[in-house]
C-alpha cells in the first residue's frame, strides 16, 4: 500500500510539474510574440522618422477604442496588442514618397495607399492569434468608421 500511494504521489506530483511547465512555456510563447511585434513595428517607424513613437500610441488607442466598445478581453488584447504593426506596409515604400516634404501626387498617394494590402501580405497566414489580427488592422485601418464597426461586429 504504501509504494502504491509513493507511486500515486509521484505521478501527480509529475503531472503538476508537467503543467506548470507547459504554463511558462505558453507564457514564455506569449511573451516572445509580443516582443516581435514591437520590433516590427519599430521597423516602420525607423523608416519614417517622423512618426517616432506612434506605433505605441496606436496600440494604446486600440486598447482605448475596443474597451470603450465593450469588446471582450479577449479580444481587446490581440487588437491593442496587433495594432502597432497597422502601418508595417509602409517599410516597402519608396523613400522618395515615404519621406517627401509636401504633398504627394496622384501617382505618388495611389502607391502610398497600397500599404494596407502590402502590410497584410506581410502578416497574413500567421499561426500567432495577435499577428493574424495585425492583418486585419493592417489592411482596414485607412477604412470608414461604419466598415470598421461593420467588421467588428462580425
Amino acid at each position: 500500500m504504501r509504494n502504491r500511494r509513493q507511486r500515486e504521489n509521484e505521478k501527480r506530483y509529475l503531472k503538476d510539474i508537467e503543467e506548470k511547465l507547459k504554463e511558462s512555456i505558453s507564457r514564455t510563447d506569449q511573451s516572445l510574440d509580443i516582443e516581435i511585434i514591437h520590433r516590427f513595428a519599430a521597423v516602420a517607424e525607423f523608416r519614417d522618422p517622423t512618426n517616432l513613437a506612434h506605433n505605441v500610441r496606436i496600440g494604446q488607442y486600440c486598447r482605448i477604442l475596443a474597451r470603450a466598445l465593450s469588446l471582450p478581453g479577449d479580444v481587446v488584447e490581440p487588437i491593442s496588442i496587433g495594432g502597432p504593426l497597422h502601418d508595417i506596409g509602409k517599410s516597402c515604400m519608396p523613400d522618395s514618397i515615404l519621406l517627401k516634404k509636401g504633398p504627394l501626387t496622384k501617382v505618388e498617394a495611389d502607391l502610398m495607399k497600397r500599404h494596407t494590402s502590402i502590410g497584410k501580405q506581410m502578416l497574413e497566414d500567421s499561426d500567432v492569434p495577435y499577428i493574424e489580427t495585425a492583418a486585419s488592422i493592417a489592411l482596414t485601418h485607412h477604412e470608414r468608421w461604419v466598415r470598421a464597426m461593420d467588421i467588428l461586429a462580425a
